[in-house]
């Protein structure tokens, strides 16, 4: 066997286990050490192998703790109404939001036009990691206009959710008025945030989030899912069915 296929050899194999349960969810893989006595190689061999494994979900690296098998890819469904918690919980998953960021700052041409404010206008920005049962999914950047949200930090300080705080700033109801989904690759920052290999494939999503009343834009957001974790569905609208051909005279 050439030397360039062993780890992919090693990868594939693990992989059947994990898929027929002789590893289950949840539980530790053996030790490096251990796996490079199963299979007769080096700790290089198998840490390449065990780095594949994490990139496609399959498996999770707890620093200190070891390397974890994970569950199957989490559904995600992108529609008119997104809420991350609630599309979390509907998987049967716990969903966790942690901020690394919340601060006020002005808007660039770019927020300014999607935020549709003014260029330097005060915004109000929020970034950090989305996790569902402990396992970190993506992280986000999001800005906001402050002057229609002046209590937004503040909320997010005692209430990790958005749509909480866009509630208590008076918008009970909001919309996914537009979504981008581009790929894009994990930077060695992004991989060392997620737990993921360098290079790993990534989903990047921009988002536009509207007041359901008045049309007013809330939020012009950016976040990076983690391809081998997520599974995304977009929600279309089916179109009104058109009435049936009368026969011509």
């Amino acid at each position: 066997m050439p030397k360039a296929t062993i780890w992919t050899e090693i990868r594939n194999d693990l992989e059947t286990d994990i898929r027929l349960g002789r590893f289950a969810a949840g539980t530790k893989l053996p030790t490096e050490a251990e796996l490079a006595a199963r299979f007769g190689v080096n700790r290089h061999t198998v840490r390449r192998a065990i780095a594949s494994l994490v990139e496609a979900g399959l498996a999770l690296s707890r620093q200190g703790a070891g390397v974890f098998v994970t569950e199957a890819q989490t559904p995600y469904q992108i529609g008119p109404r997104v809420r991350f918690s609630q599309a979390i919980r509907a998987t049967g998953r716990v969903p966790d939001r942690r901020y690394t960021a919340l601060f006020s700052r002005p808007a660039d041409a770019k927020e300014a036009e999607m935020l549709d404010i003014r260029e330097g206008e005060l915004v109000h920005h929020a970034e950090g990691l989305s996790y569902a049962d402990g396992v970190a999914l993506s992280l986000f950047s999001s800005c906001f206009p402050a002057a229609r949200l002046p209590n937004l930090l503040d909320n997010l300080t005692r209430d990790p959710s958005i749509t909480a705080a866009f509630a208590a700033d008076g918008f009970d109801d909001y919309l996914r008025r537009d979504t981008q989904i581009d790929a894009r690759a994990a930077t060695k920052l992004q991989a060392h945030q997620l737990g993921i290999r360098h290079g790993a494939a990534l989903l990047e999503i921009t988002a536009i989030n509207i007041c359901a009343k008045s049309g007013a834009v809330l939020e012009f957001g950016q976040s990076v899912m983690v391809g081998g974790r997520v599974k995304l569905r977009v929600e279309g609208s089916a179109p009104t069915p058109l009435p049936p051909a009368q026969n011509a005279p």
